[in-house]
C-alpha cells in the first residue's frame, strides 16, 4: 500500500514539474485528426457521385470506408515518428472543422457542385 501512495506521488510531482506535458492518451487524441480531415475530405468529395450508387448503399460505404480510414489511422500512428504526430495531427484538425465549416455554413454548392435534374 505504501509503495502505491509513493508512486502515486512521485507522478503528481512529476506533473507539477511540468504542467503542459503531452501525455500517450493526447497525443493520439491530437493524432485522430489525421483520419478526421481524410473522412471530411471523403465526404466532401463524394458529394458528387452519391447519387449515382444511392442514399443506402452511400451511407453503407461511408461508414466502411470511416472504419478502414480509422484502423490505418492506429496503424499510422505507430509508424509516424513522434515529432510529427503533433502537426500532422493538428493539420487534420483544421482541415476537417474547416471543411465541415464551409460546408454546414454554405452547402453542398460551395465546393462548386449542383444537384443534377432529373
Amino acid at each position: 500500500m505504501a509503495q502505491l501512495f509513493s508512486l502515486g506521488i512521485i507522478e503528481r510531482e512529476a506533473t507539477m514539474q511540468n504542467p503542459f506535458r503531452i501525455d500517450e492518451g493526447a497525443r493520439r487524441m491530437i493524432f485522430a485528426g489525421v483520419p478526421c480531415g481524410l473522412l471530411c475530405v471523403l465526404l466532401v468529395a463524394s458529394t458528387p457521385l452519391d447519387h449515382l450508387v444511392g442514399d443506402k448503399l452511400w451511407i453503407w460505404g461511408f461508414c466502411v470506408a470511416a472504419g478502414i480510414l480509422m484502423a490505418l489511422g492506429l496503424v499510422a500512428y505507430r509508424a509516424i515518428p513522434r515529432r510529427l504526430i503533433l502537426p500532422l495531427g493538428v493539420v487534420g484538425w483544421i482541415i476537417a472543422f474547416g471543411l465541415l465549416f464551409l460546408g454546414v455554413t454554405f452547402g453542398p454548392g460551395v465546393f462548386g457542385y449542383t444537384q443534377p435534374q432529373w
